[in-house]
């Protein structure tokens, strides 16, 4: 197990279909997950486990090598309940239906790593940003599957994280850099903003919704 992706109320996504590995020719049973169930990446053999509510799993379903983490795009978004998986050894990511069948693999940079999608409400609602350890750039993706910009961050970037449309700088996406104690800052228009000094190593983050209290020295 490498990372997990929760599914969220009116996302909608689908357990796969028994043995499918996403083909769609396989058994029409299926059980579609409630909010609530679980998208869980399996780097040691490649795929992806659908594990519903009640803790029952679907069939898993094939992706690439060494999957890291997974994002579902959430409710109000283009393809919500579509799951995203960058595959780490491949330079690409997989794209998972709500049906439980894969769409087309998306080449992205070298050594994918982080995912986040741009919640709804925001500028760019469903697009996806891939950040890639690799050779230090993040991958923007469009709902509709096209290829954006690829934006150079930092060294080691790791785990991003966007602005929710309930904030002053929704859709601002938040870049970690695992190596250099930096953090940097994309603009809803894919222009570079600030580069942040944070601490050494910094591997992950979280941004504080409208009304939310956030810690303060």
């Amino acid at each position: 197990l490498t990372a997990a992706a929760l599914t969220t109320t009116g996302a909608h996504a689908h357990a796969p279909r028994a043995g499918s590995n996403g083909d769609s020719s396989a058994d029409p049973a299926h059980a579609r997950t409630k909010p609530g169930g679980l998208c869980v990446t399996n780097a040691g053999d490649g795929t992806v486990s659908f594990i519903r509510p009640d803790g029952t799993t679907g069939a898993a379903v094939t992706v690439g090598k060494n999957p890291s983490e997974a994002a579902i795009a959430p409710a109000g978004t283009p393809n919500a309940g579509t799951a995203y998986v960058p595959n780490y050894d491949g330079g690409t990511m997989s794209v998972i239906r709500p049906d439980g069948t894969t769409g087309a693999t998306v080449t992205v940079g070298k050594n994918p790593f982080g995912v986040a999608i741009a919640p709804a409400g925001t500028p760019h609602a469903g697009t996806v940003y891939v950040t890639n350890v690799g050779d230090g750039t993040m991958s923007v993706i469009r709902p509709d599957g096209h290829r954006g910009a690829t934006l150079t961050v930092g060294e080691n970037p790791s785990a991003a994280g966007i602005a929710t449309a309930d904030t002053t700088n929704a859709g601002t996406v938040s870049v970690s850099h695992r190596f250099d104690g930096q953090m940097s800052v994309t603009h809803p228009t894919d222009s570079r903003g600030d580069q942040i000094t944070v601490c050494l190593g910094p591997s992950g983050g979280a941004i504080s919704t409208a009304g939310a209290q956030h810690p303060r020295n």
